[in-house]
């Protein structure tokens, strides 16, 4: 089985994931630094899943001066699967803020060697995420489960082996989408 991770770019994608670069770019070449935006991508085998996040579920919702304000902090995902007979993309508010904060700051844990696993707690069931330290690799899982327009429910899941760099990078890519995604 093979496993791996890479982070790629959609414009001139390879069929080798060891030679894809790490940032996506979108758009034209004028506006380059506007239109980057950090895509996580993991692969088992045949099988891969592009991760990033596209917005604020509602951008222009402001947050209230009273406690958390959910509304304010929902995250629009966008997974992106493909296999050797699929290639589907889906997009849910499935992802609060503080999820992701506390996702970064669990997977630098485990980086760091002072916690040996994570199991995402998530408030909408549909996107998990699981890693553990194996020796000097780091193991993760990420699974979405979605409702296609037929009313049939896709799971999708990638199991992958990561080397402590390809870790470190993908927390990297988390933490640049929490620093553009703020609580608020």
């Amino acid at each position: 089985m093979d496993f791996g991770m890479n982070f790629g770019k959609q414009k001139g994608l390879t069929t080798n994931p060891a030679t894809r670069p790490f940032w996506e770019f979108v758009g034209s070449g004028i506006d380059v630094k506007e239109n980057w935006r950090l895509l996580m991508i993991l692969h088992q085998g045949n099988k891969s899943i592009e991760f990033t996040i596209v917005n604020y579920q509602y951008p222009e919702q402001r947050p209230s001066k009273e406690g958390f304000d959910y509304d304010a902090n929902w995250l629009m995902c966008e997974v992106k699967y493909s296999d050797a007979e699929t290639n589907e993309t889906y997009k849910d508010a499935c992802l609060l803020t503080d999820e992701l904060a506390d996702m970064v700051e669990e997977l630098s844990e485990i980086l760091d060697g002072s916690e040996d696993g994570y199991i995402s707690d998530f408030m909408e069931p549909y996107l998990k995420v699981a890693a553990a330290r194996a020796d000097e690799k780091i193991v993760i899982i990420f699974q979405f489960v979605y409702d296609t327009t037929d009313g049939i429910w896709r799971d999708r899941k990638i199991t992958t082996l990561l080397s402590k760099e390809e870790a470190t990078e993908i927390v990297q890519v988390l933490r640049e989408l929490m620093r553009k995604y703020q609580v608020r």
